[in-house]
């Protein structure tokens, strides 16, 4: 493995910079249960539903600001194909320079440091009210260099296009679009339009939040390709994802 971005300490204690985060793996090609990433997300959530009323908006640019130099400390240590992805508020996308501001006072190098990381690092763009006054600029600067996912709280029309003008390369289905998705016609419905929307679009499916093994069954029927969750692997520390392997 390579050696660690420039001034960004790991502490397989899992004393890293973003403290109170957990991951959420991510597994790809369900029926062989491979470990694609892993999704960081505040302690204090049960989990990531990725919904605008989980994230204090207050609090943006400095739980992006501590995510991000969380995620950027700990993939060097983790396999070559494995990513780590960062949920960011939309205010944060709207106040770009005072984000990456705090990121340059902290890393002595932040430009070799985000090109280490490369395409491994995910920032996924929640969905809210105001995305829209998100800087276009900002999201094509980070798309140049990493991975832009859009997390959907519902799979609308109106969501979907978001993609047809933004450089988003992944889609995030939220836990609430997944709960219960055995069962609710309306859901499985949903998943259905996105499924085909995304195969249009190009743009890889990660499910969050499957809860039940009839979740994840219902789901592999249905050729979802990703997926986090209770049914697959709980949310770990740093030092426990750490020691996974893809």
């Amino acid at each position: 493995m390579t050696d660690p971005p420039p001034f960004i300490a790991f502490d397989s204690n899992h004393q890293t910079p973003g403290g109170g985060l957990l991951i959420h793996p991510v597994i790809s090609q369900l029926l062989e249960s491979h470990l694609l990433g892993g999704v960081l997300w505040p302690e204090k959530y049960h989990q990531p539903p990725f919904t605008i009323d989980d994230l204090d908006p207050l609090d943006a640019i400095d739980q992006a600001t501590a995510s991000t130099l969380a995620a950027m400390a700990i993939l060097p240590h983790l396999p070559g194909s494995t990513w780590l992805a960062v949920p960011v508020h939309p205010r944060a996308l709207t106040s770009a320079r005072s984000w990456w501001r705090q990121l340059s006072t902290q890393i002595a190098d932040l430009s070799a440091c985000r090109e280490e990381c490369g395409r491994r690092l995910v920032f996924i763009v929640i969905q809210a009210d105001g995305i829209e006054q998100a800087d276009i600029t900002l999201l094509r600067n980070l798309a140049e260099i990493h991975t832009l996912a859009l997390a959907l709280d519902e799979p609308s029309p109106a969501a979907l296009r978001i993609p047809l003008s933004w450089p988003i390369s992944r889609l995030i289905l939220g836990a609430p679009s997944c709960s219960g998705i055995d069962t609710d016609s309306t859901l499985q419905k949903q998943w259905r339009f996105l499924s085909r929307a995304a195969s249009e679009l190009n743009l890889p499916v990660a499910v969050m939040g499957v809860e039940t093994a009839s979740e994840l069954a219902w789901l592999r029927r249905q050729g979802a390709k990703e997926a986090s969750g209770p049914a697959l692997a709980p949310p770990l520390s740093f030092a426990a994802f750490a020691t996974l392997r893809a």
